[in-house]
């Protein structure tokens, strides 16, 4: 799925980094063993399986995936409604679900931003947050509503903010962050004017990495379903991570590869 050879980023990842945006498309003994070729190139030994929007409502393929990859270094984020049975989210929960995901960002979204309210209710008591899939329009644009909610938020994709003549949408993540918001640097390459380094997202990225280190991870976004679509570029992941952690102490690395995803999503 992935064009061409990866090798490990420079430095080497360290021990226990874990690539937190994946989603697994096809059957998933399959997809899994193309995803481990990814994973060992690069050096990740642990994952968080998303439920792409195609999916709709059904998690089994992510699921299996954590089954597959090993629950022990898999998690998953799963697509669910927000009248969801307590004994449904138990059974996620046991299989390796650890967020609820709204996405926005996509064309024929199943959920709206009237159910971040109620889906953060809903998996509050599990210790899940609600994972927001959005444009980079919609944190400035929804400030006040997103703000007494963002303890309970991650945002994805950087917020798909692209860079330059972005800071009023790029301040409006920088309050959510304050406010206790998580940010994934995932999906550089959506939204970027500059492929293939897509430095403007870069860019972007390590400014919210600058801004919060604790509360901040990496994701890869293989297979980059918005390249298979056609709609970017294919990113070549380890540049991004090359260019995202340079002249970054080891320290930060740690935090945000290691200890980060541990907090997040309670490797």
């Amino acid at each position: 799925m992935t064009p061409g050879p990866l090798r490990s980023p420079r430095p080497p990842l360290p021990q226990g980094a874990a690539d937190c945006h994946i989603h697994i498309l096809g059957r998933p003994e399959g997809a899994v063993a193309e995803y481990r070729r990814i994973q060992s190139s690069m050096g990740f030994s642990r994952s968080v399986v998303v439920t792409p929007s195609g999916a709709e409502f059904d998690n089994s393929l992510t699921l299996d995936a954590v089954d597959e990859l090993g629950s022990e270094v898999s998690r998953a984020v799963v697509v669910i409604h927000p009248g969801t049975e307590p004994s449904v989210l138990d059974e996620l929960h046991s299989r390796g679900a650890r967020a609820a995901r709204l996405n926005l960002g996509s064309a024929g979204a199943l959920l709206g931003a009237e159910d971040l309210a109620p889906l953060a209710r809903l998996v509050a008591p599990l210790g899940w947050r609600v994972e927001m899939h959005a444009h980079g329009d919609y944190w400035a644009a929804q400030l006040e509503r997103l703000l007494p909610l963002a303890e309970y938020l991650t945002i994805e994709h950087a917020g798909r903010i692209r860079g330059g003549g972005q800071e009023e949408r790029l301040s409006a993540v920088f309050q959510l962050q304050d406010a206790g918001a998580w940010v994934k640097l995932s999906g550089l390459s959506h939204d970027s004017g500059d492929a293939p380094l897509h430095r403007d997202r870069v860019a972007i990225a390590r400014r919210l990495m600058e801004r919060q280190s604790d509360r901040v991870v990496w994701g890869t976004d293989w297979p980059h379903l918005a390249a298979m679509r056609g709609d970017s570029a294919y990113p070549e992941s380890t540049a991004l991570m090359d260019a995202l952690f340079e002249d970054v102490s080891a320290d930060v690395r740690q935090r945000v590869l290691v200890e980060n995803p541990s907090s997040l999503y309670g490797f």
